[in-house]
């Protein structure tokens, strides 16, 4: 996924080593990554807007409400941010 991606957010404590291992992967695939943290207020809508593909991981620990939380809308515009797809498309 990181590898398809422009950038790579995930959903999750900082100092989770399993959040910061998901991270470590997608660096090493060379795709810019961002941690959320615990709280979709972290986000900042400007990571989204200048990506076209999101890569979207949470570790083992997150809740799913706020996996949910953080999703872009489907049908994402470049000005909203990229377009929501979920694995099933």
């Amino acid at each position: 996924m990181a590898t398809d991606a422009d950038l790579v957010l995930v959903v999750g404590s900082r100092n989770s080593p399993n959040s910061q291992r998901l991270m470590e992967f997608a660096l090493n695939a060379g795709t810019e990554t961002r941690a959320s943290g615990r709280n979709a207020e972290n986000v900042d809508p400007a990571w989204l807007r200048e990506a076209t593909t999101v890569g979207l991981t949470s570790g083992a620990s997150a809740p799913e409400i706020l996996v949910e939380e953080v999703r872009p809308p489907r049908g994402g515009s470049p000005a909203a941010g990229p377009r929501r797809r979920d694995s099933a498309d």
